[in-house]
């Protein structure tokens, strides 16, 4: 049996500590929020709701057509929307809607 010996003045392994964090930080609290406005929305889920189709919205994200950058959110390849930001969009071209056909009469 050969045992190898170890070069003098080398240090002796210890172990690594398992926590990096602070056991006695303070924890804050997060004010509670409504839920849906952490839902996220599917592109299909947008087209359900009368939203332009799937296809029509990655062509606007492409385009930044009628501002769609950026209500959007590009998780990888996938589009998403937060609830609040589509519910806002479709409420400045409803109110854009009618102000144009205000001014035509």
């Amino acid at each position: 049996m050969t045992t190898t010996k170890k070069p003098a003045g080398t240090p002796e392994k210890t172990a690594k500590p398992t926590c990096l964090m602070p056991t006695t930080s303070p924890v804050t609290a997060v004010a509670p929020t409504s839920a849906s406005s952490h839902v996220l929305l599917k592109p299909s889920d947008i087209e359900s709701e009368g939203g332009p189709t799937v296809a029509t919205q990655y062509v606007w994200v492409s385009l930044n057509r009628h501002q769609w950058k950026a209500i959007c959110l590009k998780i990888g390849r996938n589009l998403r929307y937060r609830r609040a930001d589509w519910d806002a969009w479709k409420e400045s071209r409803r109110m854009s809607t009618l102000q144009t056909s205000h001014e035509e009469n």
